[in-house]
Parts: structure tokens; sequence; C-alpha cells
């Protein structure tokens, strides 16, 4: 039977998933920065890329600020605006909301850095456009 050219290489790539989520739950950082995410119940908006969320506005009261979001994934059809309060959860990689202005959202999120350790990273969510390009991995403590 023809396995395609993983199976005449020799590569097993279920097995190698297997292997790099194992070698990253080795690392210090994983129980530091990814344990405590796994703990907590999902938000809904954490199945979307944040290349399929666009930030289209605020509603503030003299209380505190939100932010209404546009969801724009193919799959979801009437395109709806969520409303997200500070410590919001949105995109694939823990994405945190912990800023909201006219101009743009501040997420933090959770990810691997070229090392393998997991680390902060910054974004910026522009208002009324889509994120341009991926995220910076530079990270802050």
């Amino acid at each position: 039977p023809q396995g395609g050219a993983a199976h005449h290489i020799g590569f097993d790539q279920t097995a190698w998933l297997q292997a790099q989520g194992w070698q990253a739950q080795q690392l210090p950082s994983y129980a530091k920065w990814v344990t405590p995410e796994l703990k907590r119940k999902p938000h809904h908006l954490e199945q979307f890329e944040l290349r399929h969320l666009r930030y289209e506005g605020m509603i503030s009261d003299a209380s505190k600020h939100q932010a209404l979001v546009r969801i724009l994934d193919g799959s979801v059809a009437s395109h709806p605006l969520v409303l997200l309060e500070q410590g919001a959860y949105l995109g694939k990689d823990f994405g945190r909301l912990l800023g909201i202005t006219p101009e743009h959202l501040w997420l933090r999120e959770v990810v691997r850095d070229a090392r393998g350790e997991w680390a902060p990273r910054w974004v910026k969510l522009p208002l009324g456009r889509l994120l341009e390009q991926a995220p910076s991995s530079k990270s802050a403590a």
C-alpha cells in the first residue's frame, strides 16, 4: 500500500508531535506559564487564530472599558461581534486581554521561543484592521 513520502523516509508525524509535547512539558517554564492556563475553562474565542479576529471598537463607562471583537472565520457565516472585558482570553496562544484603548487591544500570549522555553509575547491588535504580521517573540517579565 502507498503510505506517502512520510512513510518512505521513516518519519512518523504523530510520534514527532507527541515527543514535542513531552519535551515542552519538561521545561521549568511550562509549569510557570502553561500549567495555569490549562487549569482554567477556555473562552470560546480561543478556538480562532488572531488573524480571524478584528477589534471593532470600545464601550466605556466610568468604571470599565469593554472591547467589541468581530469573528471573521470562514466557518461563521454572520461574523458576530463579541463583547470582551479586560482579562478575557482570545486566540490560540493563550492570549489574555490586558489592555483596551481606542486605538488597539494589548494581549499577552504564552508561546515557545526559539530555545523551546515558554515565555510571554506581547501583541497589539489594531482597531479596524486585521493582524498584518505575526506577533514578535519579544518577551517581557
